[in-house]
């Protein structure tokens, strides 16, 4: 798959055919919904032999104008990018987004991005799409564009999430207010995987060792973490998935945690399960992906260490139980 972070690097001779099929959207978490215009790409690709590309941006609009009030992001660009060419696209402009980029009207967009860099053929958008200076461009504009250049437009209705009563669009922010809130599961359902987290192994207080249950202390380089609580997921190393706890929060019961110099807000350490964790393993200063499955329970308080260790031998037990084999696409992801 070719990548490009600026829609003047494009070089025309890289891309093998004479245009592209383009998809455009922000694809945070490649979830669902996005699904559905991802594979309209690759379809059309396929029937006309055409490039299947993707427009991206990073950071996410919304960031770049809102700073710190803008979203936080489910997964790094460089996730995103390697999902997609799972996905089977074979070229992902991540357009770095800046004022001028975001200044483009709504015809430069299309004159100078689409057609002259990109040599859009094809073009697939979602049903709220809107582009160029101030999200001024409409798919009205969009269409009328498309005959002065001679592309097709094609337009993807919102995908919905049906069950349990609910009846939603497909979207990020939805999937933001999942995790947010500690419902990995459901999380994972929208985005056809589970959410997962990066970042580094970093020494901690030792207090998991002591109690018996040594941990990982992650140091997040991921922007959204799930909410306090314990979870069962898998923690990732270089050697594949590995069955693991997942404690997240402040330690209420020694009111003492070791938490990041960073946009952390919580303690993230990571028990790996017996006896899939070889012991001569060193781990500090690695890089990690930690994947979530399920909630076990939330953050408890307890009156002394007996009753601590207890649960958590609890909760190992329930973790064993309830983690499956790790998916082979887990590993295909690093």
């Amino acid at each position: 798959m070719s990548t490009f972070h600026t829609y003047q690097e494009i070089d025309i001779a890289s891309l093998d055919s004479e245009g592209s099929v383009v998809g455009i959207g922000n694809f945070d978490g490649v979830h669902q919904g996005h699904l559905a215009l991802i594979n309209a790409v690759v379809k059309k690709s396929l029937e006309t032999g055409l490039n299947a590309s993707i427009l991206t941006f990073d950071p996410h609009p919304l960031r770049f104008f809102k700073g710190a009030r803008g979203p936080l992001q489910l997964y790094s660009s460089q996730d995103r990018e390697s999902l997609l060419a799972q996905l089977g696209i074979q070229v992902v402009l991540t357009q770095q987004f800046d004022l001028s980029f975001g200044s483009l009207s709504p015809q430069a967009f299309v004159e100078e991005v689409l057609v002259k860099s990109l040599r859009a053929a094809h073009v697939v958008v979602g049903y709220d799409f809107a582009f160029g200076a101030q999200r001024a461009g409409t798919h009205q504009d969009l269409l009328r564009l498309s005959q002065d250049h001679g592309f097709h437009v094609e337009v993807i209705e919102a995908q919905r999430s049906i069950g349990e009563g609910e009846d939603r669009p497909f979207s990020s922010t939805w999937i933001r207010e999942l995790v947010s809130s500690g419902e990995v599961e459901r999380a994972a359902e929208a985005l056809g995987r589970p959410y997962h987290v990066r970042g580094d192994v970093i020494r901690g207080l030792q207090r998991g060792r002591s109690l018996g249950f040594p941990t990982a202390n992650l140091h997040l380089s991921s922007e959204l973490c799930p909410a306090p609580g314990v979870y069962g997921g898998w923690l990732d190393w270089g050697s594949g998935p590995q069955k693991s706890v997942i404690s997240i929060g402040n330690n209420p019961t020694f009111n003492d945690a070791h938490i990041p110099d960073n946009h952390q807000r919580w303690s993230v350490e990571v028990h790996v399960l017996q006896p899939d964790f070889p012991r001569e393993v060193e781990l500090y200063g690695r890089g990690v992906t930690l994947w979530f499955s399920g909630r076990l329970r939330e953050m408890i308080r307890f009156s002394n260490i007996e009753q601590l260790i207890e649960q958590i031998t609890q909760d190992c037990q329930h973790a064993r139980m309830s983690l499956k084999t790790a998916p082979s696409f887990f590993v295909s992801e690093r």
